[in-house]
């Protein structure tokens, strides 16, 4: 029966709805149950007195007394309150005119007065309202009409007024109990798991700040003073408890008193976007110096401003950074000096080679030899640039052409009207590609020198570079009479380096022939 009697009161009841909202279910439940309980005592007594049309009366509003458990089962539970709020008000007033007025029936609107406030949230003051002006309106018309709407052909006797109205008194400080204890229990258990809530609350966020990995620390706004420090604070800066810091300045922390303008900058993000990060040297209690990460934010508790500090202990990350830079900079250093000594030692080479030719006699073998010198010079100058430069990765080959063809300009003065032409766009190369790039473009321009103007006063070598996407673009072309297939094709050193090279850099060579020879060379880059 008690089983029974527990699942009829949690009709309704979701896991889904706020506490408040199934204790007010359970609540309409209950008084429905009640209420459906007081009409079948009242159906009972009007049988004893022979008053068998209000029995009928009673034993219909048993059935309207049911139904908001029906209502709460199917998920309508603001309808169901509104409903039985309607429905007790109806049911008074009905009962009071088909009475009249010799039955104290309108003392029952005592208790009912008080149902929408049990019934409803204060956020849902509309609906209390409307409600309670219901409730008014009806009053006011049973008194205004003297409890006597129509003419219901029921009559009581002197005696059973009496019984009645004795009945209806001890029934109505009954039900006026039974609303006191459902304001009581409404209230009292809701503030109950309220601060049960609270105290819960207050114990998970305890338990955070007390074991987060980082120090953390609640700082006035205006005073700028520490007002609360967590465990890990009081281990990082090597205290003894949490007063070491309480009305304490943040800024007595750091190992150095920061800079006005620090402080100003610091503000100003605190101030425009609310959050403030850095990092800080801090000192600790017993004079140890550490690197923390410090990430402020600004808050508000209870009306008032604060701000919430988060240190990490950044120490052994400085650290390494510092071995790593260190590391990394003597690294740079041994790089630059091999660039610098493959400089030097191509260019011995290159003096070694110049000394060789001074003792040719076959004009040959020098040109042999010119032409080697300058491959040389072409590999010795990618060195020179990245050596300059300090960047060991990458080459700006525009850069690098630009100083290229001033040199190969110098060398060939055999006609100083040929004129060198660049248009070259700011690429970067990495020295696995600028190297061939720059073997390909001197064999390219000496060729052009040395064959593309024997029988003409003046030319023009035009060199161009540009990048689209990722595709790089390379073409040297002369003025010259160009070449035939019979000499593109032939097995001439120049040639056969420069399709070598081409395939080296996975590059698409393409020649040419129009008022001059022009090679376009395409390569990822």
């Amino acid at each position: 029966m008690i089983s029974f009697f527990n699942k009829l009161l949690n009709f309704g009841v979701d896991s889904n709805y706020s506490t408040l909202t199934n204790k007010r279910i359970i609540l309409c439940n209950r008084l429905s149950i009640i209420c459906t309980g007081i009409t079948a005592f009242f159906a009972g007594f009007y049988y004893s007195i022979n008053q068998p049309k209000i029995v009928v009366v009673e034993l219909f509003s048993i059935i309207l007394y049911l139904l908001p458990l029906g209502l709460n089962y199917l998920k309508k539970d603001v309808l169901s309150r509104i409903y039985f709020n309607l429905l007790i008000f109806i049911h008074v007033s009905f009962l009071s005119t088909i009475i009249g007025e010799g039955a104290r029936m309108y003392e029952f609107f005592i208790p009912t007065v008080m149902a929408p406030f049990i019934f409803f949230e204060f956020s849902q003051k509309k609906i209390i309202i409307w409600l309670s002006l219901f409730n008014f309106i009806l009053v006011s018309f049973l008194f205004a009409n003297v409890f006597s709407g129509f003419e219901s052909g029921i009559t009581f006797t002197e005696t059973q007024i009496a019984v009645l109205n004795k009945v209806i008194f001890y029934v109505t400080i009954l039900c006026c109990m039974v609303v006191i204890y459902s304001l009581l229990y409404v209230n009292e258990k809701t503030t109950r798991q309220l601060d049960i809530d609270n105290e819960t609350l207050r114990i998970q966020l305890e338990a955070i700040f007390d074991n987060s990995v980082d120090a953390l620390f609640l700082v006035n706004w205006d005073k700028r003073k520490i007002v609360k420090a967590n465990k890990r604070a009081i281990e990082m800066f090597e205290g003894k408890s949490e007063n070491d810091f309480l009305q304490r300045y943040g800024l007595d922390l750091h190992k150095n008193y920061p800079t006005e303008e620090e402080i100003n900058e610091m503000r100003m993000a605190l101030d425009e976007k609310g959050v403030y990060e850095g990092e800080i040297l801090y000192k600790t209690f017993l004079g140890k110096e550490f690197w923390g990460a410090i990430s402020i934010k600004a808050i508000t508790i209870k009306g008032v401003k604060h701000q919430s500090v988060r240190l990490t202990d950044i120490s052994e990350q400085k650290k390494i950074k510092k071995q790593t830079d260190t590391s990394l900079k003597e690294k740079e250093l041994l790089l630059g000096e091999i660039h610098h000594r493959v400089k030097n030692n191509l260019a011995i080479i290159s003096a070694l080679i110049n000394l060789q030719i001074e003792n040719l006699k076959d004009d040959e073998s020098k040109i042999i030899f010119e032409e080697t010198k300058d491959r040389i010079y072409s590999m010795s100058l990618i060195h020179n640039q990245l050596y300059q430069n300090k960047s060991f990765a990458q080459i700006e080959f525009a850069q690098y052409i630009n100083n290229f063809c001033l040199y190969l300009s110098k060398s060939y003065q055999t006609n100083p009207n040929i004129e060198i032409i660049t248009k070259a766009e700011p690429v970067f190369l990495d020295i696995k590609t600028a190297i061939p790039c720059a073997l390909i473009l001197n064999e390219l321009i000496t060729n052009a020198f040395k064959h593309a103007f024997k029988n003409q006063s003046n030319g023009k070598i035009e060199i161009g570079l540009k990048k689209e996407d990722k595709l790089v673009n390379f073409y040297v072309s002369d003025t010259g009479p160009g070449m035939d297939n019979k000499q593109l094709q032939a097995n001439s050193m120049g040639m056969s380096l420069i399709t070598s090279l081409i395939d080296q850099i996975d590059g698409k060579l393409d020649y040419r022939n129009k008022n001059g020879s022009t090679f376009f060379i395409t390569f990822l880059g």
